[in-house]
């Protein structure tokens, strides 16, 4: 397929949405036409312009005894200048995303319990072999024991891929490394007057594919599968009903399946994040939490050092009218890396996000995001900046529309990076139908 038919696909497309819409609008006789609101006096507690219930536009699902079943399609087509993540010689393609997803949740009084499966198909226009399918299988369900006490419990498998330009992706890759992530958690919590304790545990299994070359030939990534074990705890106190006090311990353990890896490394580690914070709502007009204190990994290798060091994040919502909801986050995290001579890099990222209710059935959205990788062991600092707009329509209860702009920037310094910082410009015009 060339440039010109893939444009004229996309402006097709974008006719096809607006002419569905309208036809399926006329017979839909029971929405009311929507026009631009005034801002009401005081925000729904702990709603934003994304959350907000819209009885008139939300889907209905199909009842099955006690449970609601929600059917969804959605189609997406891609522009984007910069398939490969690459710095000099780069190709541009337009990707065609087809995700079916059917969800159910259950309409009980007491407990609850959701299923849901999905996929993402993606389609190159001109560099097929980039093609993916994605697919995923998730439940999760909570347990009323009493008032004060309940049990959460969650789990699922998703096949995925990773795009080039991800830290560990091989940059000779002929074809999008696959691979399976398995995960489960159980929570515990339980209050007691004013004070709420939580407890979870948790697990993570990452098990990656080969990658093909390009030129022929196979890279094993056995030295990559591993399982992630976590477990935590949550102590918090009501200092009002406004704000919260608490403290919060995290462990882990990453285990990799190969004791050492191609290198003749070994990658296992445990780590520990401890921090103290507070949590407010201040009527469900801001509210968040912000916390600060230490973390750390130690690894087994001891030609590693290990990273630990100071930690503060949290996120904050303000409904700056029920029109309009800004979000703010930060959070530290240590991430594993299989780049040769470091265990891992310490990730420091925040962003901004603002959501706008233009109309009641239109949306728009802004966003802006830093990340910083800072690898230990070896000099490498990597910068990723995320800025993007986009629109939600949402023409009536079963159809809904989207379009969106994102730019990415990926620089890398230091004496042990190689040539790989990038541009990327993704256009995308998508179509989502629900029942």
């Amino acid at each position: 397929m060339n440039k010109t038919r893939a444009w004229t696909g996309c402006i097709v497309f974008a006719l096809s949405a607006l002419a569905v819409s309208e036809a399926y609008a006329q017979a839909a006789a029971q929405i009311q036409p929507l026009t631009p609101r005034e801002p009401e006096s005081e925000a729904a507690r702990g709603e934003t312009v994304i959350t907000r219930q819209r009885p008139e536009l939300d889907p209905l699902g199909i009842r099955a005894g006690s449970f609601l079943i929600y059917p969804k399609l959605g189609v997406e087509e891609t522009y984007n200048d910069n398939v490969f993540a690459v710095r000099h010689q780069t190709k541009d393609d337009f990707i065609t995303d087809i995700k079916p997803e059917i969800s159910a949740e259950s309409n009980w009084s007491n407990h609850a319990l959701n299923f849901g499966v999905g996929a993402d198909s993606g389609v190159y226009a001109d560099f097929g072999d980039l093609n993916y399918n994605d697919w995923f299988v998730r439940s999760d369900g909570r347990i009323d024991i009493t008032r004060d006490a309940a049990v959460f419990l969650g789990g699922g498998f998703a096949h995925e891929h990773e795009d080039p330009g991800e830290p560990d992706a091989a940059t000779d890759a002929k074809k999008p490394t696959q691979y399976d992530l398995i995960n489960g958690i159980a929570r515990y919590i339980q209050t007691f007057g004013r004070l709420r304790a939580t407890g979870e545990a948790g697990i993570i299994r990452l098990d990656y594919d080969q990658t093909d070359l390009v030129g022929g030939g196979e890279q094993s990534n056995t030295g990559r599968d591993r399982n992630v074990y976590t477990e935590g705890v949550r102590i918090g106190y009501e200092l009002s009903p406004a704000y919260e006090a608490f403290v919060r311990v995290d462990g882990n353990q990453r285990v990799y399946d190969t004791r050492q890896d191609g290198s003749g490394v070994e990658r296992n580690s445990t780590g520990v994040t401890s921090v103290a914070g507070v949590s407010l709502d201040l009527g469900g007009i801001v509210f968040g939490d912000v916390f600060a204190g230490y973390l750390g990994q130690y690894f087994n290798d001891n030609s590693f050092n290990d990273v630990n060091g100071f930690t503060a994040g949290g996120t904050m919502t303000w409904n700056v009218t029920t029109l309009t909801t800004l979000n703010a986050r930060v959070a530290r995290t240590i991430q594993d890396t299989t780049q040769a001579g470091s265990p891992a890099f310490l990730r420091t990222s925040g962003g901004l996000s603002a959501d706008h209710e233009l109309l009641r059935n239109l949306i728009l959205t802004a966003t802006a995001t830093v990340t910083n990788d800072n690898y230990e062991d070896v000099n490498r600092n990597d910068y990723y900046y995320i800025t993007g707009i986009g629109a939600r329509y949402l023409m009536n209860r079963n159809i809904y529309a989207n379009i969106g702009y994102q730019f990415v920037r990926h620089t890398s310094n230091g004496s042990d990076t190689t040539d790989d910082s990038y541009y990327q410009n993704m256009f995308r015009i998508g179509l989502e139908a629900q029942l």
